[in-house]
């Protein structure tokens, strides 16, 4: 592991449940010393990834400006945002951009329908990695080797216990899943909530997102989801088109 990367590990320590953290518990966290914890925090500081408040840490103000360069220079989500705001509003329910690197998925934008408080998992929460439309789309079409040492990784997780017992089964399961041209989930990252979700792809055709739409469960009576899979999917196909082109007018 790169020393780049012991250092940016101390940034994923912090969380709801531990909005400050001392040198020391950093130290205990991460199973290093106490001095080399503090090396660590001193680098984060003067980097202004995290600041001192009275003899703890916070994450810092320079990730808020990276934020807002992200949302104004991304180029997924250049290539994504009016496609989100136009299958939000013909479809009336939410529309959610979701991510990943390493094996976390994140959301990455949100737009909002006629529920305000339908997903609870808004831009920057992490989703259940194999659970949700999002989520398993991605899964799905990872290059069969990287989706087996994410399985490897978490093969106890009850969420992967959930899907097949063993990589074969779970290797069928998401075979499966790519053959479609998009998922649906039904109330399995929240109750009474349902997605559809289809892939985008980069210039090389490698999955780097979902793009879902999310609805109450009790409007799947009301709902063909054969037609709204499909027209996700066009969209999602539309963001990845733009992803290709070489002009970054295409992105807007």
């Amino acid at each position: 592991m790169s020393q780049v990367i012991k250092v940016l590990q101390v940034l994923d320590l912090f969380s709801e449940q531990r909005v400050t953290l001392g040198a020391e518990e950093i130290a205990e966290l991460l199973n290093v010393s106490r001095p080399t914890a503090f090396r660590y925090v001193r680098q984060l500081c003067d980097a202004g990834l995290l600041a001192g408040l009275s003899g703890r840490y916070a994450l810092g103000a320079r990730i808020i400006e990276l934020d807002h360069h992200i949302r104004r220079c991304d180029p997924l989500l250049l290539a994504s945002e009016s496609a989100l705001k136009s299958i939000a509003g013909m479809a009336g329910c939410a529309a959610v951009l979701s991510s990943m690197y390493g094996d976390r998925i994140i959301n990455v934008h949100h737009e909002a329908g006629p529920d305000l408080n339908l997903v609870s998992h808004g831009r920057g929460s992490l989703l259940p990695l194999f659970r949700g439309a999002a989520s398993k789309v991605i899964l799905a079409h990872l290059k069969p080797a990287r989706l087996k040492r994410i399985y490897e990784a978490h093969r106890h997780d009850p969420d992967a216990l959930a899907i097949a017992p063993d990589w074969p089964a779970f290797s069928r399961y998401f075979r499966h899943c790519r053959r479609a041209a998009f998922y649906v989930s039904r109330d399995e990252v929240d109750a009474g909530v349902s997605g559809i979700a289809a892939p985008i792809f980069n210039v090389d055709g490698l999955v780097i997102a979902g793009l879902a739409l999310v609805f109450e469960s009790r409007q799947s009576a009301f709902l063909n989801e054969q037609v709204i899979g499909e027209f996700v999917a066009r969209y999602a196909a539309d963001i990845s088109a733009r992803l290709a082109s070489p002009s970054p007018a295409a992105l807007r």
